[in-house]
């Protein structure tokens, strides 16, 4: 099926620099979402254990009314825990910036950062014809609302490129809800206990296994 990119309808130029504010990394409510897509790159990146991973890594948690509400807006699936559904994000400091954010207010993972991160502030509406598939191209709310590098003066950036981090993005968050899916439902028919470690193990595990079978073709 053909895929077009388009800009929203309101844009004729998308325009974007970034100025190394750390805004997006230290908003109080927001949390910085991974797939496991995102955990396996900050594995190899930075040559991290289970334990390691578990000390950035944290497991978002909320009443059942608010993660009801919170869903509706959210595009990651969360994971069955020990502690009931959660969202799995970057682990924040107290004062709300992000575990790897710099004291100079840049990112010390930038090269191994998430999807998430790659592709702010940018964000697109899919549709479907039929035909073809229209991506859309626009800026996240919370772009428009608090990031200082969308200006008129910002230089342009050419749909395409940032349309294959999108779509690129999109396919690691199909995949991962995948290994969401499959994994709430083993903990619903009680195969596997709901524990949040356990599940990080398995996607190491999953990724060990493939590489070995790799080395064995």
């Amino acid at each position: 099926m053909e895929q077009r990119i388009e800009l929203a309808n309101n844009l004729n130029v998308l325009r974007f620099t970034c100025t190394k504010c750390g805004k997006c990394c230290k908003d109080p409510n927001t949390f910085i979402n991974v797939t496991y897509h995102d955990i396996l790159r900050l594995r190899k990146g930075l040559k991290l254990s289970l334990e390691e991973i578990l000390e950035v890594i944290g497991f978002y948690t909320f009443s059942k009314v608010n993660i009801e509400k919170f869903m509706s807006q959210m595009v990651y699936a969360p994971i069955q825990t020990e502690q009931g559904l959660a969202f799995i994000g970057l682990l924040k400091k107290q004062d709300s910036r992000c575990t790897f954010l710099g004291e100079d207010d840049t990112c010390t993972i930038y090269e191994h950062r998430p999807a998430i991160c790659r592709t702010f502030p940018f964000t697109f509406l899919m549709s479907e014809d039929g035909k073809k598939i229209t991506n859309k191209i626009g800026y996240t709310k919370k772009g428009i609302d608090y990031c200082p590098g969308i200006k008129k003066t910002a230089p342009i950036v050419k749909k395409k490129k940032i349309g294959i981090k999108l779509t690129t993005s999109l396919a690691e968050i199909a995949s991962d809800a995948k290994m969401v899916e499959s994994w709430n439902k083993m903990v619903e028919n009680k195969q596997i206990q709901p524990k949040a470690a356990k599940y990080i193990a398995s996607i190491l595990l999953m990724e060990d296994k493939l590489k070995e079978e790799k080395s064995h073709n």
